[in-house]
Formats: C-alpha cells, sequence, structure tokens
C-alpha cells in the first residue's frame, strides 16, 4: 500500500527555501517536470526521494501526508518589497510562500496565547488621519516614536516594534534586498529582515523603514516597482526612518555640539555611539535639516568612499546587533505552561528545528533547553503573553 503524498506540501517546502522546480531537481538528479509532477499530484515519488526531501527540508515523512487546505492571508501586490526583489516572479513568490508558512506557524504557537496587537493597528489608523490633515512626514515619525516610546539611543527599537504587534523574522535574502514587510489579511503585521549583514545600524534603520511602510502604506499597490507610486512609497520610508531614528530635535543638539568640520565623517562618530545609527544617514540627515550645504555634503560623501566607509564605517562592533526576541518569548511562555509543548508541536506539524530555523529563523540551539520534560500542565489553558523590557 503506497503512501499518502500531498504535492503540495512539497511545494510549500521548496518555496520557503527559497528553491526553484529546477534547482530541487538538480539537487535529486532528477527532472524539473518530474518535481512538477510530484507537486501536482501527477505521480508520487519513490520512498528513497522522500528521503532525500526530508533530509533536505528538514522534516518527517508525515509533513508530506498532512492535506490542510492552503487559505492565503497575504496579497502578493502588499509586500512592500525592495525593488530588485520586486522583478523576479520566482523570488517573489518563495517570499509570499515563507511569510504564508511563518503565519501558519505563529498563528499555531499564539492559538491559546493572549496578544497585544492594538498598539500598531492603532498607531496606522493615527497615521492615515495625520496623512489627512496634511501632516509632514516628519511629523508622523515624530507621533509614532512618542506612541512607542523609543529612547533616545534607539537601543530599545526592536523590542518596542514587537511590543507594538508587529512579528519580526530573520531571514537568509539576496544581497541587495535587507527587509521587506506586510500586513495580512487578518491584520497581523510582519517585518522580515535579512541576516547576512550583521550591522546593528543598517538593522535600525531597515526596521523603521519597514515600519514606515507598515504605518504608512497599507494596502498599497507595490506590485509595479517602476511605478511613481513605488519610488514615492520608498522615498517616504527612507524619510520616515531618518525622521524616526535622528528627530531633529535630538539630532541638532548633538550635531552642534560634537561636529566642528561636517565634512570630516569621523566628526560624526559621537553621533553613531549616541543614536546607533550610520555615518553615511547621520549626513544625509544633516544635508536634509540644511545643517550643511550641498558642497558640504558631496565632500563628505567623497571622503566615506576615499576612507572605505561606504563599506566598512568605524564602530560597527559596537552598535548592537539587536535580533528578534518575541517568537522565541512566545515558544518560552508555552513551554513553562507545558514542559511538552515544543516536542508536541514538532510532531503534530511533521517537522524538526532546522525547519523552524528555516522558517521562523530561530536557530536548533535555542530549542535545547525547551526540549527536556520536567512537568506537564492542561495543554488547554490560556496564557497571556506580558510585553518584554529592553535590559
Amino acid at each position: 500500500m503506497s503512501m499518502a503524498f500531498n504535492g503540495a506540501s512539497l511545494q510549500n517546502a521548496r518555496e520557503v527555501r527559497g528553491l526553484s522546480r529546477n534547482q530541487l531537481a538538480n539537487l535529486l538528479n532528477v527532472s524539473e517536470q518530474t518535481i512538477w509532477q510530484y507537486e501536482v499530484g501527477e505521480t508520487k515519488p519513490k520512498f528513497e526521494s522522500l528521503v532525500e526531501f526530508k533530509k533536505l527540508f528538514g522534516v518527517e515523512l508525515g509533513f508530506f501526508q498532512r492535506f490542510e487546505k492552503q487559505i492565503p492571508v497575504f496579497d502578493e501586490k502588499n509586500i512592500a518589497y525592495r525593488s530588485s526583489l520586486r522583478s523576479s516572479i520566482k523570488k517573489k513568490n518563495s517570499e509570499k510562500a515563507f511569510l504564508e508558512n511563518a503565519d501558519s506557524l505563529i498563528t499555531d504557537i499564539t492559538s491559546n496565547v493572549i496578544l497585544e496587537h492594538n498598539l500598531i493597528i492603532q498607531l496606522r489608523q493615527k497615521m492615515e488621519v495625520l496623512k489627512n490633515k496634511n501632516a509632514s512626514i516628519d511629523e508622523m515619525a515624530y507621533e509614532a516614536r512618542e506612541v512607542l516610546k523609543v529612547s533616545a539611543d534607539n537601543h530599545d527599537l526592536m523590542i518596542k516594534v514587537e511590543n507594538a504587534g508587529v512579528f519580526v523574522i530573520e531571514r537568509k535574502l539576496q544581497e541587495d534586498v535587507d527587509a521587506y514587510s506586510s500586513w495580512s489579511y487578518e491584520d497581523k503585521a510582519y517585518i522580515v529582515l535579512g541576516n547576512q549583514k550583521r550591522s546593528g545600524t543598517r538593522r535600525n534603520f531597515d526596521i523603521v523603514h519597514e515600519l514606515g511602510h507598515l504605518l504608512m502604506h497599507y494596502q498599497w499597490d507595490f506590485s509595479n516597482s517602476n511605478s511613481p507610486e513605488y519610488r514615492r512609497a520608498e522615498r517616504e520610508a527612507n524619510e520616515f526612518a531618518a525622521d524616526f531614528l535622528m528627530p531633529s530635535n535630538l539630532f541638532i543638539p548633538l550635531f552642534n555640539n560634537y561636529v566642528t568640520r561636517p565634512s570630516i565623517p569621523d566628526q560624526y562618530e559621537p553621533l553613531k555611539k549616541r543614536l546607533n545609527v550610520s555615518l553615511s544617514a547621520l549626513g544625509v540627515r544633516a544635508s536634509h535639516l540644511k545643517l550643511i550645504d550641498g558642497k558640504t555634503y558631496r565632500y563628505f560623501f567623497a571622503s566615506m568612499t576615499r576612507k572605505d566607509y561606504r563599506y566598512n564605517e568605524p564602530l560597527e562592533a559596537e552598535i548592537p546587533y539587536v535580533r528578534p526576541g518575541k517568537i522565541r518569548a512566545i515558544f518560552e511562555l508555552q513551554t513553562r505552561n507545558n514542559s511538552n509543548y515544543v516536542n508536541r508541536f514538532l510532531t503534530d506539524r511533521g517537522i524538526k528545528l532546522r525547519y523552524l530555523d528555516n522558517s521562523l529563523g530561530i536557530e536548533p540551539d535555542f530549542f535545547v533547553r525547551l526540549l527536556p520534560q520536567r512537568r506537564k500542565v492542561s495543554e488547554n489553558k490560556i496564557i497571556k503573553y506580558e510585553n518584554r523590557e529592553c535590559k
């Protein structure tokens, strides 16, 4: 008797890993058509192929026997991709599949958890009111910063955004794509951050750039990266990030106190330490606030290039590279409630820890201390997630 096989599960696993049918076929030494036949249900893979799938995707054989109906929860055109990602149909499909899968996993782990999502939704609605009043992006960024209560040096940015209701996930993205974001049909906000550059200042800017999209560009059509609307959205998100991370009431006094020769990038190092943003962003901000003229601005960036600061800025090792913690905290909360939670979750899903690494950006080592069984309590107990505080 042959084993039941759901080809849609294979397609999901393949797209979440960012593999094309051709790439998967090459890994298995089969034809691309064979992979297509597996996925649409025309043929079933041999047991040997199933074992290869199991190893490759970090799942159990039972993963391919699940026949749950896949209900879309994201509209591809509303996902705020960067232009290089937007131009590739394969990559767009892969990232949408990644979001759909991540949302499914998060829906499972939060099914009995009371979470606060209202703040980010309320803030989005407040931004809409401000836009209708023709408020500037600077005013909107200031309001968002005040509502989120982000510290002056931005060190608690990640935790404040997560506590507001955003799910932040790390993922290996292509080199020229740092992040993207979207709202689900159920009004859950997601930010996906690339994990390849390991720059604290870059990460801070990416978080707020995507926060700007979530707050200002709700249900915008991002499908055409060549359209004026798309370019406007990117410009506005960049401006929002700069205004949010470097508010004028903080930036101008710091500039006046520390920068005596504004064409020299090294002069901005005290500001970089105080605000946790890059020298490049500081130079642009000084120009936008008209603290430096065009000639000084050009000399500043010529000096950045000459010193190789465009790619290797000083002080980067001193700027915290903050990783998302909300989803980890939910797993910890579930384990305190039921010590066998992670084992049960993996078994029910037919997945291994490596699959969670690929799907939620949580490395297997994190779960090691959560796996031992110590005590059990009611699995149906409703538990409340308490917002974390930045230490």
